[in-house]
């Protein structure tokens, strides 16, 4: 989700976006090996990319085509508490990218990006149970915008369907 701070127009709404991750890169989100305090590792960037690409304040979406060209990133995980067979990792995350506010035209808005958020996991089990991902200063040109990712799982979709 993404609000820009432009008051006075439809960007003071918040707009969202859906991300799907497979398997494949759900795993690649968790350690790549056993799980200690203070643990640490790097989101491989594809998998980063996919996710910090969409966080852009709202623009002229008439497609599902992602606008983005990411310049620079990085997505950190570090275990910060072991409690009960579950770990939760602070994410630490920065972003430079390009994205177009319409479609089909390479306009140069530039997107600087510092995000925060945590992760709760079952390493026994590799299985992500929470992801949250906030902006903590965020700019599109010289307007900043706060943007969140809020993981939400297949059996709480297929709930929420019944």
């Amino acid at each position: 989700m993404a609000r820009g701070s432009h008051t006075g127009s439809w960007r003071e709404f918040p707009a969202e976006n859906w991300i799907v991750l497979d398997h494949a890169e759900s795993n690649a989100l968790l350690p790549p090996s056993g799980v200690n305090l203070n643990s640490s590792w790097e989101v491989p960037p594809e998998v980063a990319n996919k996710l910090l690409s969409w966080f852009y304040p709202q623009t002229e979406e008439t497609s599902r085509s992602n606008r983005s060209r990411i310049i620079r990133e990085a997505l950190r995980m570090t275990v910060v508490t072991l409690d009960r067979g579950m770990a939760r990792a602070r994410i630490e995350a920065s972003l430079r990218m390009v994205h177009s506010f319409y479609l089909g035209q390479d306009s140069g808005e530039l997107i600087e990006a510092k995000l925060l958020g945590f992760m709760d996991f079952s390493p026994a089990e590799r299985r992500i149970q929470r992801l949250r991902l906030v902006t903590e200063k965020a700019t599109y040109n010289d307007e900043w915008f706060d943007a969140a990712l809020r993981s939400v799982s297949r059996e709480t979709l297929a709930a929420q369907s019944q």
